[in-house]
């Protein structure tokens, strides 16, 4: 699902801190429970029910009632909380098209300081037990909802396009908020979609910055 831009300028303040609240809570839980929540919140019962009524709804968050009634937060209502991190820190003004989506990614275009790119990485597409065996980061065992492993993923590619920039051709870190990275914005068409005039001499400076 792709993001709505309008659903998360219009977030109430209310809605944010839960939001966050959940985000820290879902450490320790896998639903979070409605009075641990409501605890965390301070809000009234009426005031809660009537905006997590508004998240479920814009699809920010889920609930079950199995075996208690509890929330959790799901990849949209993280994609707000880092779209909201980015945009109150000017790193971007607007969203702009779905351009490109990958097994564990998605790519948006936005603005920021001139047309820049945002790489949203979503751990958990492919089963559990691939990725945990692959990823050496993720925890031997117990508890660790996919919206942390996207942030750990997300935190080390931004490290690797920072120790890369300048040496080869790759895109300029600019900021990280959570799963999503800004980066700059490369123009160009997927090597699929060309003629090349000289495909050795291109495959060559490929393997070059290998």
């Amino acid at each position: 699902m792709t993001i709505s831009a309008e659903d998360i300028k219009n977030l109430h303040k209310y809605e944010i801190r839960i939001l966050k609240a959940l985000e820290r809570m879902m450490r320790r839980y896998r639903w979070v429970p409605e009075d641990d929540l409501r605890a965390a919140v301070h809000l009234s019962e009426q005031e809660l029910k009537f905006r997590l009524g508004n998240l479920i709804h814009k699809d920010l968050v889920r609930s079950d009632s199995v075996p208690y009634k509890g929330y959790a937060l799901v990849f949209a209502g993280y994609d707000a909380l880092a779209l909201a991190g980015l945009a109150d820190k000017g790193s971007i003004t607007a969203l702009g098209a779905h351009i490109g989506v990958g097994k564990e990614s998605e790519i948006y275009e936005a603005l920021g300081f001139g047309v820049v790119v945002l790489k949203l990485h979503k751990i958990g597409q492919r089963s559990f037990n691939t990725v945990r065996t692959n990823r050496e980061y993720m925890p031997e065992g117990g508890h660790c909802p996919w919206i942390f492993a996207s942030a750990k993923s997300a935190e080390r590619e931004f490290e690797a396009l920072q120790a890369l920039n300048g040496k080869v051709s790759v895109p300029v870190p600019i900021d990280l908020n959570r799963h999503t990275i800004v980066m700059s914005f490369v123009p160009g068409v997927n090597l699929n979609r060309c003629t090349l005039e000289d495909p050795k001499a291109t495959w060559d400076e490929i393997i070059a910055q290998v």
